[in-house]
């Protein structure tokens, strides 16, 4: 190899480098790795879900089903998890169909299990819908409507600090240990109203949002009296 070509593909080699470290440390990184990604830049499903009916709105998971995410993060929909759409607000569903109807059926289930477990912030866990809806096959412009439809109106918590005593185990006289904890506390979120359903059924009509301007609305939504 003549010394040009080693020091141009080690000149390449650093660029690369470089790029990779400056969409880290510039919070790209997100979309760094979604362009790296290539086929699976919105991630990808493990396995298919088996579920069976519990009742005529209920359905239970037989199998363990995980979605895995752009950043390769894991979300568990474990065996035994009752699954309903509830994390999708009903006034929606004659907009965008129910939770149990086309391609965003997958992404439906791991939503609903992680509103329930409310482990995560909401807005993380509602923006990993839109990436599984996307996984899923849903058309982006249709990911992006279901995607307003959660972060504006559907499930909300936040975290409050606690501290627990534990009880001594030991038998003797020692005083309880005190413990701080995180506490989810789901916060009270009114239904879409016909007007807010029609703006948004007008606002993907002319100008869809992108997923950041929906966080930025969801925010201003949140905070708002």
């Amino acid at each position: 190899m003549s010394v040009r070509r080693l020091m141009i593909g080690l000149g390449i080699g650093l660029v690369a480098v470089a790029t990779h470290v400056a969409a880290f440390v510039t919070g790209s990184y997100y979309t760094f790795r979604q362009v790296a990604a290539a086929d699976g830049a919105h991630g990808r499903f493990v396995g298919t879900p088996k579920t069976e009916w519990i009742d005529g709105r209920d359905m239970r998971l037989t199998e363990d089903f995980v979605y895995i995410d752009p950043m390769e993060r894991a979300w568990l929909a474990p065996q035994g998890s009752v699954i309903n759409g509830a994390s999708i607000p009903r006034a929606l569903w004659t907009i965008v169909g129910g939770p149990f109807e086309g391609k965003y059926r997958n992404a439906s289930i791991v939503h609903d299990v992680a509103c329930e477990k409310m482990d995560q912030p909401y807005h993380a866990v509602h923006r990993m819908f839109y990436d599984a809806c996307l996984a899923g096959g849903v058309e982006e412009n249709e990911a992006g409507r279901l995607y307003y439809a959660v972060a504006m109106f559907g499930p909300r918590w936040v975290f409050e600090t606690m501290t627990v005593f534990e009880a001594n185990s030991s038998g003797d006289d020692t005083p309880p240990e005190p413990k701080v904890i995180q506490v989810a506390k789901e916060l009270v979120v009114n239904p879409p109203t016909p007007g807010e359903l029609e703006k948004m059924e007008a606002l993907f009509r002319s100008d869809p949002p992108t997923p950041e301007e929906i966080e930025r609305l969801a925010k201003v939504n949140a905070e708002s009296p």
